[in-house]
């Protein structure tokens, strides 16, 4: 399940203050992207991992539907921002951080750093910044859904779930947050228990029934992460790339990013035949929605987009042709219009980007398989103006 409250915040602090809070910190926008939302995903996880204390779950609860947990913070990000930077942070957030780590509070803020490439002081800013807006939209949760302990304790649950896949290596331990495993739940199949008869023919049929819902597990388990790819790449060799902003970026060598550039920075026309494709982006399954992964490439698009105002772009959608075609056009519509909107959320003007799903049409690889279907569920660049 998506992690709608760590979502909602990253898209609040991406529109209000990323550039202010890069700028500030002295960081890149992509990973101070990274580090708020692993910081609010470690908030919602520790809380979730200790819902199940009562004393501390009522005393969360009062912190948080209480009258000092004002909601209205979130209309003014960049204002608590400043202040969380200025040494003046959030005296609620504070004690909040204190409840949910205790003296565990620096190594949560080591490893949110560790994981987004951050300095320990701009990890440790970004977890007094994302306290106060965790506690003002979980207070404006409570508020408006009329929601008491019980209902509360379930909401909590119910995000961490979701936050917890969001967390490095590492920090789910620490927090002691609920980690939904897609594996154990898989493999963890309690058979009823068979009275010892002289003859197994009883076993091979049970071991094919269980060998199938193995491979039913392993190919939607394959599909699940809806990851497009670029088959053409190498993404793993990274190499810093300076921008005529000035603006410095840390991209794969052959990667999207530095194809778009050379792309841009080379006297060839554009046409309609050349595209670039994404090969960092996530999707939830059958689903709009980005995963947090995605935000380091899309903040790149964005930052190459600024470095060079005059260039217009296309996003294409495209998925397999399983399924309903009238389904694929949509979702591939919708998937590209997510990445046109984050785009425009990062400071792109909504004119310099078109978007179109192009569904099962436009195929790259053979359908008839999962690895060639995996490639066809993808999401493309056209440069349509330099």
């Amino acid at each position: 399940m998506a992690a709608t409250l760590v979502s909602d915040l990253s898209n609040l602090f991406q529109n209000q203050a990323l550039s202010q809070a890069a700028s500030e910190l002295g960081e890149s926008e992509g990973s101070v992207m990274r580090g708020f939302q692993t910081a609010s995903a470690a908030i919602v996880g520790g809380l979730a991992g200790k819902a199940g204390q009562p004393g501390f779950l009522k005393q969360a609860f009062d912190l948080i539907a209480g009258p000092l947990n004002d909601s209205s913070i979130l209309s003014n990000i960049r204002g608590l921002f400043s202040r969380s930077t200025s040494g003046s942070s959030d005296g609620l957030g504070g004690k909040f951080l204190s409840m949910l780590f205790g003296g565990e509070q620096g190594s949560v803020a080591d490893k949110v750093g560790q994981a987004s490439g951050l300095k320990p002081s701009s990890a440790s800013a970004l977890m007094g910044f994302a306290a106060p807006m965790v506690l003002g939209l979980l207070g404006k949760r409570v508020k408006e859904g009329h929601l008491d302990m019980s209902s509360f304790s379930r909401l909590v649950q119910q995000e961490g779930s979701g936050a917890s896949s969001m967390l490095p290596a590492g920090l789910g331990s620490l927090l002691g947050a609920p980690v939904a495993s897609a594996t154990a739940a898989a493999t963890n199949i309690v058979s009823p228990p068979v009275q010892a008869t002289s003859s197994r023919r009883w076993l091979w049929p049970l071991l094919a029934l269980l060998a199938a819902i193995g491979l039913v597990w392993f190919l939607n388990r394959e599909r699940a992460g809806e990851q497009v790819r670029n088959v053409a790449t190498n993404v793993s060799n990274f190499f810093k790339i300076s921008l005529p902003n000035g603006l410095e970026l840390n991209i794969p060598r052959g990667g999207l990013e530095a194809r778009l550039v050379e792309f841009v920075k080379s006297p060839l026309p554009v046409n309609d035949t050349t595209w670039f494709d994404f090969d960092r982006l996530t999707f939830d399954t059958n689903s709009a929605i980005l995963s947090a992964q995605s935000q380091e490439q899309l903040a790149n698009i964005a930052a190459i987009l600024k470095a060079y105002p005059s260039v217009q772009i296309k996003i294409g959608g495209y998925t397999d042709n399983i399924g309903d075609y009238a389904a694929n056009m949509q979702l591939s519509q919708q998937r590209a219009d997510s990445v046109q909107q984050q785009l425009v959320g990062m400071g792109i003007a909504a004119e310099r980007i078109q978007a179109e799903g192009y569904g099962p049409q436009h195929p790259i690889a053979d359908n008839s398989t999962e690895a060639g279907r995996a490639r066809n569920r993808r999401i493309a660049l056209r440069v349509t103006q330099k």
